[in-house]
């Protein structure tokens, strides 16, 4: 079941997201680290009321940013839209990598856009998460560029989904 994240979700997030980190890494994916997404970002996506959790019997093993929000880095993609939603810090917990949560809760974020009149969704991953991207293109979305978010960083890519 997929629902509006709370704030007493938090700690639990967290401790999802430090899990899946350190999987991420064994796997030499560098997209997240220790300093991000963080308990500040994760709380303004709940606050602003954009964090959505997916919960099986009572556990929190997925959850999403889905809000209007875009790096100033995007304006530099040439987006088939400008009517829009933007996916961000997708996570499913480590040991539930594959089964599908991801899948439903971008089809969640599909579904969405639609009852808001959105066109498209945007999104970007890193350069080295060879399973996101992978996981991305599986779900139609094209590719529609590279861009530059953090200094320390090397490149992200930008993808785009329009939504039917």
């Amino acid at each position: 079941m997929i629902r509006k994240a709370n704030l007493e979700d938090l700690d639990e997030l967290i401790k999802l997201y430090r899990g899946s980190i350190k999987k991420m890494i064994s796997k030499k994916i560098s997209q997240w680290d220790h300093e991000y997404p963080n308990k500040e970002v994760l709380k303004k996506d709940i606050l602003a009321q954009n964090y959505y959790v997916f919960f099986d019997q009572d556990e929190i093993i997925g959850g999403v940013t889905i809000d209007e929000n875009i790096d100033t880095a995007y304006k530099n993609i040439k987006w088939k839209n400008n009517c829009f939603y933007t996916i961000h810090r997708l996570v499913v917990k480590y040991n539930k990598w594959g089964i599908g949560i991801g899948k439903k809760l971008m089809f969640f974020a599909e579904e969405l856009a639609k009852k808001n009149n959105k066109k498209s969704l945007r999104l970007d991953t890193y350069f080295d998460n060879t399973i996101a991207n992978s996981f991305y293109l599986g779900l139609e979305y094209k590719f529609k560029g590279k861009i530059l978010l953090k200094e320390h960083k090397k490149f992200y890519y930008c993808y785009e989904k329009m939504i039917k």
